[in-house]
């Protein structure tokens, strides 16, 4: 008996060393395939430049576009800064023809009555007959949320009626 399971365990070894050794003939066979070169690489490599040549070509079509955005954008700045100069040119023309009508017109009412003399009538100044006042000179909205300490007053300056607004 003793024999028969020496000449299992010899076999056994045999049987697990061949196999190993299959395994490490086979592993240096494709070890060899895989670090010599061949027609892959060659592939390989084509497809990369190929790769290169498109992103290259990406690359200068997009700063083609910026250039062209942004001599779009000095010509729009170009163009809306003589248009804010002609519009200031022309509320200008209109503030001082407006402001030559309105002192006209109350030298004629003023000089056309032979009951009024100008002496009896009062000074006014302009600014103070408009009631109505711009848009930048009234706040946008009146902050009017209770809050703790003291009261705030709550109501919309005279002349911004209608620009002014009350947030609760």
């Amino acid at each position: 008996m003793g024999d028969d399971q020496a000449k299992k365990s010899f076999l056994v070894k045999v049987g697990v060393g061949a196999i190993m050794s299959l395994i490490v003939i086979f592993w240096i066979l494709n070890a060899k395939n895989m670090f010599i070169s061949g027609t892959d690489d060659n592939e390989s490599t084509g497809e990369i430049n190929a790769l290169k040549n498109d992103f290259a070509s990406t690359v200068d079509q997009i700063g083609k576009g910026l250039d062209n955005v942004k001599k779009t954008d000095k010509e729009l700045n170009a163009a809306s800064s003589s248009l804010i100069n002609e519009l200031i040119i022309e509320t200008n023309k209109a503030a001082s023809s407006s402001a030559n009508k309105i002192s006209t017109s109350s030298e004629i009412t003023a000089t056309s009555s032979p009951l009024i003399s100008t002496s009896s009538l009062p000074t006014i100044p302009l600014a103070a007959t408009t009631t109505k006042k711009s848009k930048f000179d009234c706040p946008a909205y009146i902050d009017c949320m209770p809050k703790v300490g003291a009261a705030r007053p709550c109501q919309i300056p005279v002349g911004c009626e209608g620009i002014t607004q009350i947030a609760y």
